[in-house]
C-alpha cells in the first residue's frame, strides 16, 4: 500500500527550479532528473521507514539516484 505524499511549498519550488536548470544544462537531462524525483518519492511513498533518519529523529532522508538531492519527509500519524 503506498501512503499519499505532498510537497511543501519550498520544496516544490525547488523542484521546478532544479528542472528547468538541468533543462538547460543538457538536452534530456530535465526528464532523467524528473524521472530520478518520481521514482524515489514512490518508493518512499510505498515504503516510508524504509529510509534513514535525521540527526533531530523528526525526519528522514532519501536520495536522489543520480543527483544531488535529498528528499527529506516526515510520516504523520493519522488517527
Amino acid at each position: 500500500m503506498a501512503f499519499p505524499y505532498r510537497l511543501n511549498q519550498q520544496a516544490h519550488e525547488e523542484y521546478i527550479e532544479a528542472y528547468e536548470w538541468y533543462e538547460e544544462k543538457q538536452s534530456g537531462l530535465n526528464n532523467r532528473f524528473m524521472e530520478s524525483v518520481e521514482k524515489r518519492l514512490q518508493q518512499v511513498s510505498e515504503h516510508p521507514k524504509y529510509f534513514g533518519r535525521r540527526k533531530s529523529n523528526r525526519f528522514r532522508e532519501a536520495k536522489v539516484e543520480h543527483f544531488p538531492y535529498m528528499i527529506v519527509y516526515g510520516i504523520l500519524q493519522t488517527k
